[in-house]
């Protein structure tokens, strides 16, 4: 389950821009989400995360992730717009 709290990061950016990719990291890779659960890049860091979270402008860097390219793959509506017409996830 996903949970977004209206004074985070996420929201704000979902808000900007509606449609939204999951991903999950590969095993090999929890130390970096581990770096990762305790930044925010909302500043001021709200009061509901102030005693868990702290602001770092660069996090996914902080983290030891790197930016990549955008993936043709993730073109969320045109994908949900081919699974709601009956064709399969797979297919989309």
């Amino acid at each position: 389950m996903l949970c977004l709290l209206d004074e985070t990061k996420t929201v704000d950016s979902m808000r900007r821009h509606p449609e939204c990719v999951v991903t999950c990291p590969h095993r090999k890779m929890w130390q970096q989400v581990e770096k990762l659960a305790p930044l925010t890049g909302k500043n001021p860091v709200p009061e509901l995360k102030e005693k868990q979270f702290h602001f770092e402008p660069e996090k996914f860097d902080a983290a030891g992730l790197a930016a990549c390219e955008p993936s043709s793959e993730a073109r969320t509506s045109e994908r949900m717009s081919r699974v709601s017409r009956g064709s399969s996830a797979r297919d989309a």
